[in-house]
């Protein structure tokens, strides 16, 4: 049997994937950076944190996050 997904289903697998992907990334900067670098670090353990608001933003909605998050903001933060 084949399945196909629809747009509808694949919505939320593209998304996931994004979303492990900036995790991902956020995790190796946060590993590459030398110790003395404090400031950065808790700028990336924030956007770690943040990691899992937005997961709620998308796959929990109700539940509401403590502020705006988006994977722009975090590849901004990354960058930053």
């Amino acid at each position: 049997e084949i399945y196909t997904l629809s747009l509808h289903d694949a919505l939320p697998i593209c998304l996931w994937r994004s979303v492990k992907d900036i995790e991902a990334a956020l995790a190796s900067a946060r590993a590459a950076l030398p110790v003395h670098e404090v400031t950065r670090a808790a700028q990336l353990d924030e956007a770690l944190w943040l990691v899992e608001e937005l997961r709620v933003s998308l796959f929990a909605q109700e539940l509401g996050t403590s502020r705006k998050v988006s994977l722009k903001r975090l590849y901004a933060m990354l960058r930053a």
